[in-house]
């Protein structure tokens, strides 16, 4: 824990003080489109809670011309997002037609029909390596992330299928460049689909990441801790835990305590409903902070599609006509939030309820709690016992802020 407080501080505080670092809502991100940015965009953004963006530099956006870099989009919206005061994730991606041969793109992927190939030749990766690096020297600053590619474990992402030896190589050519360029920087990878818990082809994957010489260069391991469906947040502890033991087994001694982070995490919302859309998004955050995870970003801010039928097009809080309800009752939920201090999870009796302990500035305490059930029926009541005083609670899958007098309540089923 000691570590992983320090690596927030050093990465996103002005005043690395123990009580900054333990914000309920230090670290909870956001996925944001370069074409959406705008100030007042941000401020709705920060309205919600939300202190970190993730953002994607593409790289044929940038490079359009061999040897020629145009940063025009990118200086404008990673100057905006900087006057904010928003921390940063920085995702280096996409593949290059200048550099990669085009093929048939995989049945998944967007309904393109052709895609670039992954960079997995000598001259491509050199090229991505360039580009990185010409990056990471133009806008690093204290409160960024860079991360590079984007889940290589994946067909869609790293096509024509996922090649482990190729991101490895990929991987420590731009790290390496980066460190000697801008030593300072904090490099992130390798941004996994899934968490190792979920297929085999995951747990191959990090396993032979961690085990390569890449794995010495970064600061940070991050991953993309997805669900099926609307299967809640929590049911990704037992994945966090599967991914500490690999780390502990496979890793090199300085680098089995490596902070973790999450880098990318959404439901559609033609999978979950309103609430469950909004409750999801915090609890994914708190559960992230409970497991050491000090960086959360939601994916999305606003849906990148136009289809209401398809998963895909639907992620955002907002969509083409707007923002949706899940957008209002994460801002009612979060609104209470955004200076208190997590203290601890706190016991329950029963699995289904999950329920933390907080602290504001005055030295307050209140109970946040929590129905994890994926299919609510019946609101379960609780009751809370505190200095002798029992207060019943009916708990929803949205948490539920509760005022106690004492630092040590106690939980009951009703």
């Amino acid at each position: 824990m000691k570590s992983t407080l320090l690596f927030l501080a050093l990465l996103f505080l002005t005043s690395a003080t123990q009580a900054q670092d333990s914000r309920l809502l230090k670290g909870f991100g956001v996925y944001l489109n370069l074409s959406a940015i705008t100030p007042t965009l941000l401020d709705d953004v920060k309205k919600a809670g939300f202190d970190t963006i993730r953002l994607g530099i593409s790289w044929p956006t940038v490079e359009k011309t061999k040897g020629v870099y145009t940063w025009d989009q990118y200086d404008t919206a990673i100057a905006q997002i900087k006057k904010k005061g928003f921390n940063l994730v920085l995702s280096l991606e996409h593949s290059n037609r200048l550099y990669a041969e085009v093929i048939q793109a995989p049945e998944n992927l967007f309904g393109l029909k052709n895609t670039e190939a992954a960079p997995t030749t000598n001259e491509a990766q050199a090229a991505f390596t360039i580009f990185a690096r010409e990056a990471v020297k133009r806008y690093n600053a204290k409160g960024m992330i860079w991360s590079i590619w984007n889940e290589p474990d994946t067909d869609i992402f790293w096509p024509p299928e996922p090649d482990v030896d190729a991101y490895i190589q990929l991987f420590e050519k731009t790290c390496r460049s980066i460190k000697v360029a801008v030593p300072q920087a904090i490099v992130a990878g390798s941004e996994l689909a899934k968490l190792p818990k979920s297929l085999r082809r995951h747990t191959r994957f990090i396993t032979a990441f961690i085990r390569s010489p890449a794995f010495d260069c970064l600061d940070a391991l991050s991953v993309h801790p997805y669900q099926d469906g609307d299967w809640p947040p929590e049911n990704s502890a037992a994945a966090y835990k599967s991914l500490r033991t690999i780390l502990d087994q496979e890793a090199p001694h300085h680098k089995k305590n490596v902070p973790i982070l999450s880098t990318e995490w959404g439901y559609s919302t033609t999978w979950a409903t309103p609430e469950q859309h909004a409750a999801y998004a915090l609890r994914a955050h708190i559960l992230n902070r409970l497991h050491d995870v000090p960086v959360s970003i939601w994916y999305e801010w606003k849906s990148q599609g136009h289809d209401p039928q398809n998963p895909e097009d639907q992620f955002g809080f907002l969509d083409a006509n707007g923002p949706k309800k899940s957008l209002g009752l994460l801002l009612a939920a979060t609104s209470p939030l955004k200076n208190v201090i997590l203290e601890r999870q706190l016991p329950t009796p029963d699995e289904s309820i999950m329920a933390v302990l907080l602290r504001d500035k005055n030295g307050q305490h209140s109970v946040l709690a929590w129905d994890i059930t994926r299919k609510i029926k019946d609101k379960q009541e609780i009751i809370l016992i505190d200095n002798h005083k029992t207060i019943p609670v009916r708990l929803s899958a949205m948490p539920q802020l509760i005022p106690v007098a004492t630092p040590n309540p106690k939980i009951y089923s009703h």
